[in-house]
């Protein structure tokens, strides 16, 4: 009779040993993986978006290029999620680090920074702000703090100046 509840109880843990394997197992591969991320998602399409991002002084175009590639880092987070498990057990899951070879995040904000930039120049304060507060309340999950302080700053600054101009506004009517 022991020998028989031992061999249960060995039975029970192979299943639960073959179980974890199976989900462990199912990790290593992306799931159903978007066809769309192979030809998107190349390093030379990424890099010459970033490029023409970087070269550009247009800041309608640059803040087009700053949601491409915010949408090809959203799309490859979600892509990375364990999304076959259940919610609970997938937020206990790492994700799978992207396969290609750039940042995205740092990319994505590095533009909306020089975007941002460029808007300032052209007096485009609303664009401006919107780019700064993209980088700092994005979904970014390992962006680094040097684009976090540069956005900040830069912002910092855009409503300084915009305080400045309304105070020298006001002035100005007060004194007329």
């Amino acid at each position: 009779m022991s020998r028989i509840l031992e061999n249960s109880r060995i039975l029970q843990v192979l299943r639960l040993n073959l179980v974890l394997l199976t989900l462990a197992g199912c990790q290593s591969v992306p799931p159903f993986a978007d066809s769309r991320l192979v030809d998107d998602q190349s390093f030379q399409y990424l890099w010459n978006i970033y490029s023409r991002c970087r070269s550009s002084v247009d800041p309608e175009a640059m803040r087009e290029d700053v949601y491409q590639l915010g949408g090809s880092a959203r799309r490859l987070r979600q892509v990375n999620k364990a999304s076959f498990l259940p919610e609970v057990l997938a937020q206990m899951v790492e994700d799978i680090p992207p396969r290609i070879s750039v940042d995205l995040e740092a990319m994505t904000a590095a533009c909306a920074i020089r975007a941002a930039q460029s808007a300032e120049v052209t007096r485009r304060s609303h664009m401006a702000r919107e780019l700064y507060r993209l980088v700092l309340s994005g979904p970014w999950t390992s962006l680094s703090n040097y684009y976090v302080v540069q956005a900040r700053s830069g912002l910092t600054l855009l409503e300084r100046n915009h305080r400045d101009i309304q105070d020298i506004s006001v002035a100005t009517v007060a004194i007329y």
